[in-house]
């Protein structure tokens, strides 16, 4: 742990502002990028104080940076003010800058969400341009590099770095101090925290970059979307796999539910990618959507699940089973019954928890103050894991570790099913019309319309018939 211990106390130092003062500008070089007449390369909030300065060379010298507000970007979307119209009408409350060597310094005229571009109002079927600009963007007058909605993400992505540690650190212990009793579900599991580990902690460095040296690390940015869908994608199999009894009602899952497992974790892990990678705007959307898809598997497993076991229940205290402890037998199997219970209240909340974060935090929560909606996303992943990472530790009779702690269950189930055999051929036996004959068809005389009198004919009726 040497080695893990140094890169924490390195991470800490950091996270205590170490080269806090420390501003660097960004660069962005998008030669031979477009042929059209504009295009964007960022977007910043800004409150107030916040601060632009710009600076750049371009072998097109009609070229323009245009900074645009969120109300004016609007407006291009829905089409009421065209490219033509913001550069005819010199429309933006910040004139256009041009890239002509010099440095331009200028605070941002109000609060809020703000666009940057390249643009070119006489540009006429002309090759591409080819420009380098560098900018520095401060959001308040502190001089902080981090978009004012983001200004406490350093701080919630080093927390929440420290909590999958500590549950990383917990659930080890566990599986240690039982290893006679883990399973790969266990196994599986733990997978998941480690993995939630690393995004957190990618994101962590990803926000403390941006913060320090006011860029983002691409490659920090594209691996922790690649590690959470992956992460994602494996809890819901832990759920699933739950929810076939795996490991808790039967030892092996049958080659089908392993398929139909494999079938849905891929579409899942597909279409985080996806959407993770193109919009990430409706990701955790598109989520929940797939949950609403997959999800209800999940919970009818469940359901089949603890009705086995109330079945078994109902015949350890009705049936006597020889040589079985029946009393720790029943409270093994309440307690199995237990978990997959509180398995599906997981699943629930976790998607109740992520439905609150996505939309109703997201939409009363202002841009400024987005940092709540990652909070309270970040927590409902944690506590959901954490609750399910503590019903599933290893416990005495609750998970199958070899296929002779079965025999028990099997002899209850063929002691129920021998009763049910006795029972059956006891009681009345189902009407075969083939082997009825009727000999009276009633009439409103001397019956009612619905009443016939029958018996079971010893022959068939082909026979009667010659």
């Amino acid at each position: 742990f040497q080695p893990m211990i140094q890169s924490l106390t390195v991470f800490v130092a950091l996270l205590f502002g170490i080269c806090s003062g420390l501003i660097v500008e960004k660069q962005v070089s998008p030669n031979n990028l477009i042929s059209k007449f504009y295009t964007q390369f960022d977007e910043f909030g800004f409150g107030e104080g916040g601060t632009v300065e710009i600076s750049g060379r371009s072998n097109d010298t009609t070229l323009r940076v245009y900074i645009c507000s969120e109300d004016e970007y609007r407006e291009r979307l829905t089409g009421s003010l065209s490219w033509s119209q913001f550069c005819e009408q010199n429309h933006p409350k910040i004139p256009f800058i041009p890239l002509d060597g010099k440095t331009y310094s200028f605070k941002i005229p109000t609060k809020g969400h703000y666009y940057f571009g390249l643009i070119d109002c006489h540009r006429v079927n002309e090759p591409a341009f080819e420009a380098d600009l560098h900018y520095v963007l401060l959001s308040d007058a502190s001089g902080s590099q981090l978009p004012l909605g983001q200004r406490f993400s350093p701080f919630i992505e080093s927390a929440f770095t420290g909590l999958w540690v500590l549950l990383l650190l917990v659930s080890g212990v566990f599986l240690v101090k039982d290893r006679n009793l883990v399973t790969p579900l266990h196994g599986i599991l733990y997978g998941v925290v480690l993995l939630r580990l690393s995004v957190s902690a990618l994101t962590a460095a990803l926000w403390w970059n941006y913060s320090l040296f006011g860029n983002k690390i691409a490659f920090f940015d594209e691996l922790s979307y690649l590690l959470f869908a992956v992460a994602e994608a494996a809890f819901f199999a832990v759920f699933y796999l739950i929810s076939k009894g795996w490991r808790i009602t039967r030892t092996g899952v049958p080659a089908s539910d392993f398929r139909a497992t494999g079938t849905a974790v891929g579409v899942l892990l597909l279409a985080l990618m996806f959407f993770s990678f193109n919009n990430i705007e409706y990701y955790f959307l598109i989520m929940l959507i797939m949950y609403f898809f997959v999800m209800p598997k999940v919970f009818s497993g469940i359901t089949v699940q603890t009705s086995q076991l109330d079945h078994l229940v109902r015949v350890w205290s009705q049936i006597p089973v020889p040589n079985v402890d029946v009393v720790r037998s029943v409270s093994y199997l309440m307690k199995k019954r237990t978990l997959l219970r509180h398995a599906r209240s997981c699943a629930i909340a976790y998607i109740f928890l992520l439905l609150a974060a996505t939309t109703g935090v997201k939409v009363l929560v202002p841009w400024y103050n987005v940092w709540i909606t990652t909070f309270v996303s970040h927590s409902s992943v944690f506590i959901v894991t954490a609750a399910l990472c503590f019903i599933t530790r290893p416990t005495e009779g609750v998970f199958l570790t070899s296929t002779e702690e079965l025999q028990p269950f099997v002899l209850a189930q063929q002691l129920a099913d021998n009763q049910n055999v006795e029972a059956s051929e006891n009681a009345l036996r189902p009407w075969d019309l083939t082997k009825t004959l009727i000999i009276e068809w009633p009439t409103a005389e001397n019956s009612p319309p619905e009443v016939a009198i029958a018996y079971e004919a010893q022959y068939s009726i082909e026979q009667q018939k010659m």
